[in-house]
């Protein structure tokens, strides 16, 4: 009687030290996810490590092994958050052990698609952009991720000179009903650019006329009016090129558009005045 009271006992001890560590492995986890969003890595990462001791504090325990790729999760992003790739990614490889469940699918892929998109290791980049794109999201998190991977995936895609598959991505995202204006800027964008390589000219002038309307940014707008007016030169439409760089007339006095600015001007000026070239 004795000896089934004190296992009792013991098993209550148990249970409410169990309560107790779960309780403080999700306060921690609580207090990455602030300190992250607010931008506070080193932060982060020295309470995820703290997660991580507690395997230590209570011995090996398999049910917690299944829970480490959180930590894991939140020192890899704060590291590439700091620009220390090669830490990051042993953590997000860890994360991605310890993740049985796939809960961090599109997280852990995200930042290691940025690992080797940093590098640079293009094809790596978009083998992990593409796992996440090739998943359909089903929670507005998980669009998220969707959405921030298909661009990455685009900008690794371009960087491959792979217009034509760049292409295939920018027609799905465009397809997106529910894009916010940054979505909206750069796929538009992009997808004037990558028109534009395939030899698609019209196409361009229409895809970069809409990412006009998302920004009025001065870099970004000089951007996409330099492109333009390139585009109107190869057409042989000088003036219409000399418009787009005057709607843009403010960049002359950004110093680091200026020399951007005065290069094109001259060189459209050189076709529309024929002694001018003589004296460039």
């Amino acid at each position: 009687m004795q000896q089934e009271e004190k296992i009792n006992t013991s098993n209550k001890e148990i249970d409410f030290l169990q309560q107790q560590f779960w309780a403080k492995y999700e306060r921690l986890n609580e207090k990455c996810e602030k300190s992250f969003s607010n931008n506070k890595y080193n932060e982060t990462i020295k309470i995820a490590k703290r997660v991580l001791l507690l395997e230590k504090a209570i011995g090996y325990s398999l049910e917690f092994q299944n829970h480490l790729s959180i930590p894991h999760l939140n020192i890899g992003k704060s590291y590439v958050s700091l620009g220390r790739f090669l830490r990051g990614l042993v953590h997000l490889n860890k994360a991605i052990k310890y993740d049985d469940d796939f809960k961090n699918f599109f997280q852990v892929n995200y930042y290691l698609g940025l690992v080797y998109q940093k590098y640079p290791q293009y094809g790596s980049a978009i083998k992990m952009f593409k796992s996440i794109v090739e998943e359909k999201p089903k929670e507005a998190i998980e669009l998220d991720w969707f959405n921030i991977s298909l661009y990455n995936l685009m900008l690794s895609l371009v960087e491959e000179k792979n217009y034509f598959e760049a292409q295939i991505y920018l027609n799905i995202a465009l397809k997106n009903n529910e894009l916010d204006d940054f979505y909206l800027l750069q796929f538009n964008h992009y997808m004037g650019y990558v028109k534009y390589q395939l030899g698609c000219i019209e196409e361009s002038l229409k895809f970069y006329n809409r990412a006009l309307q998302y920004t009025d940014d001065l870099k970004t707008v000089f951007r996409i009016r330099h492109a333009l007016s390139t585009i109107k030169i190869i057409q042989l439409e000088y003036y219409s090129a000399l418009y787009q760089l005057i709607k843009v007339y403010p960049a002359f006095f950004d110093k680091g558009l200026r020399p951007k600015f005065i290069k094109q001007f001259v060189k459209i000026l050189k076709h529309i005045v024929p002694f001018f070239s003589t004296i460039y």
